[in-house]
């Protein structure tokens, strides 16, 4: 969970604040919660084609991973205001790694929340990953500015085993996670290696379980 390390955590309910009853209307009804480098932004465009889905137009909100701190609850379901009469969505990556303290207030605020998670083989998520980071100067690559031909073999396996790729690479870590918040019945499991081999399957079965 390094990416959201040095976040006071103790204070978050309080942070959030409450929900106004008004905003009900506006609740999203699913969570994309898978990890980075797993299909979400394949996912996200497709979702956005559906005229019954409504995606807001900044794609990842990062609100319950990032920007608690800044602002209410209530702001942040202002971004879902254009689609009250769809079926609303929060498609962000680093919601896979949130702690207890976020998920119990998700649960809280949304009980009956649907979530999508989608699976890479770990290997060439941990290398997309890897290229991504160097790419923008993240985790072990800050203040890189070669290419990633250029990088070390002894810098790769650091970043392959930085606690960053390590956390959003435990599948299992992260769904046991947030199973003790939500019933099994709640989440949609899919493979990024659907989407090369049979997307308007992995497509379907995604608009059912969303009710579309």
């Amino acid at each position: 969970m390094d990416e959201l390390k040095g976040k006071s955590w103790e204070d978050y309910t309080e942070k959030l604040g409450e929900i106004r009853f008004s905003k009900a209307v506006q609740f999203p009804n699913f969570f994309v919660i898978s990890p980075p480098k797993t299909g979400s932004t394949w996912l996200s465009s497709n979702l956005n084609l559906h005229p019954e889905i409504y995606i807001p137009q900044t794609k990842e909100l990062k609100y319950f991973s990032h920007f608690w701190q800044n602002y209410n609850v209530d702001v942040y379901l202002d971004f879902f205001e254009p689609g009250i009469e769809r079926v609303k969505g929060d498609i962000s990556p680093s919601y896979s790694i949130l702690p207890d303290e976020a998920i119990i207030s998700i649960r809280r605020f949304f009980p009956d929340l649907k979530l999508i998670f989608l699976m890479r083989e770990p290997t060439y998520r941990a290398w997309s990953q890897a290229k991504h980071n160097c790419k923008y100067g993240e985790a072990n690559f800050k203040g890189f500015k070669g290419k990633i031909k250029d990088v070390k073999d002894v810098s790769l396996l650091e970043n392959f085993n930085h606690l960053w790729s390590l956390a959003y690479g435990d599948y299992l870590g992260i769904l046991k996670h947030w199973l003790r918040h939500f019933p099994k019945e709640n989440f949609f499991l899919g493979f990024f290696d659907d989407i090369e081999t049979n997307p308007k399957q992995l497509l379907i079965n995604i608009f059912e379980f969303l009710g579309v």
